[in-house]
């Protein structure tokens, strides 16, 4: 009992991390496009403070990276894994495109 604890506090903490990278990274992205939109529209949208831009980039960020986790867990895009890399990685960018 004591080591099925151990493995799904592991598991937790494994699952922990990886969300917290794609947290992080889809935050990023998001922070650099509402940048590049407030540069490229200067002047033509109204003054939206970049505290709000950042706060709603962060909880897309947070939802996405939760659909992509789940996603990922069902193995969701896995459907050319053993042919050559490029239609792996063309298949999987398309579906989850979809998703």
């Amino acid at each position: 009992m004591n080591q099925q604890k151990t493995s799904l506090k592991e598991k937790a903490i494994s699952e922990a991390k990886k969300f917290a990278v794609i947290v992080g990274y889809l935050w990023v992205l998001f922070v650099l496009f509402e940048i590049h939109k407030i540069t490229i529209l200067r002047g033509q949208s109204p003054a939206t403070p970049l505290g709000y831009r950042v706060g709603f980039a962060f909880i897309n960020a947070l939802i996405l990276g939760k659909i992509i986790l789940i996603a990922d867990a069902f193995s969701f895009g896995e459907g050319l894994k053993n042919r050559p890399l490029v239609y792996a990685i063309l298949f999987k960018s398309a579906a989850f495109s979809v998703l």
